[in-house]
């Protein structure tokens, strides 16, 4: 005895699934800036101080694969990753501030995949 299973609304949940994947990466470039600038934010509060120039350098853009955060201060790097040779030790305030701002900005992602995963329909 053959059966017959009739399956609704399948090309629609076919398509709309490779749409979401598409959209998840896609569309990930604003939630990547969103959660740099978070991150930065607080990077500048933990700069250290002297003249300022540290903390007006650090910036915070988005792109499709990355948020990223950057102080472009020439001091920059041996302050935040020290200088063993002249005894600087590290002082790492990027990714402290990333570290730190967290529980900040990890729910834009999870909102981000909540939006695209309703967007998923079968019938």
């Amino acid at each position: 005895m053959a059966r017959e299973i009739k399956f609704e609304g399948l090309d629609s949940l076919v398509r709309t699934l490779a749409e979401a994947q598409e959209t998840i990466s896609d569309d990930l470039a604003p939630v990547h800036a969103q959660a740099a600038g978070i991150a930065a934010s607080r990077a500048r509060s933990l700069a250290p101080v002297r003249t300022g120039r540290l903390k007006s350098s650090i910036s915070s853009h988005g792109s499709r694969a990355a948020g990223v955060i950057t102080a472009s201060a020439p001091h920059a790097r041996p302050v935040h990753w020290g200088v063993i040779s002249r005894g600087i030790p590290a002082r790492p305030f990027l990714s402290q501030g990333a570290q730190q701002s967290e529980s900040q900005w990890i729910g834009l992602y999870a909102d981000h995949v909540d939006d695209v995963i309703r967007s998923v329909k079968g019938k």
